[in-house]
């Protein structure tokens, strides 16, 4: 008989910092299934659609996979700059990190509607905030979020 073991949540104070680690070549494979589930490939084509929305005028390629160290993850595009737009406003260039805590923070927000699956969604759209929030760049990324 399994043991089950309760998971629990320590809410993040101001000073506790969320690190992110680029998952290597090998680990790629099982990184979004463990991340989303069954979801792993909603999810990432999401999130393709997603930054070709905000970001019409990049040039598409290769993306990394990024770990969190409070378990959740984001992907980035491997560029050094990127434009990203509103339907309204274009923006300065922002970094391929920026561009990848947004897109998918907005990609998960689409999913979660989408789907009413506010479990797994929300689980990952709150430790990719808590991480946004202690990112060098979190004004950046907070003033995107809100455009």
């Amino acid at each position: 008989m399994a043991t089950q073991v309760a998971k629990q949540v320590v809410p993040l104070g101001s000073s506790d910092v969320v690190t992110a680690a680029v998952v290597s070549g090998c680990e790629r494979i099982a990184f979004l299934g463990r991340l989303f589930g069954g979801f792993k490939y909603t999810v990432e084509a999401r999130v393709y659609a997603t930054f070709e929305d905000l970001s019409p005028r990049a040039p598409r390629g290769v993306w990394q996979f990024v770990q969190l160290s409070n378990g959740g993850g984001y992907l980035r595009p491997v560029v050094d700059k990127c434009r990203l737009s509103t339907r309204t406003q274009w923006f300065a260039p922002v970094s391929a990190d920026v561009a990848g805590v947004v897109t998918t923070i907005a990609a998960l927000e689409v999913l979660r509607k989408q789907y009413r699956a506010e479990g797994i969604f929300g689980m990952r759209l709150s430790q990719l905030r808590d991480f946004a929030r202690t990112h060098q760049e979190g004004a950046v990324i907070a003033y995107l979020l809100m455009a």
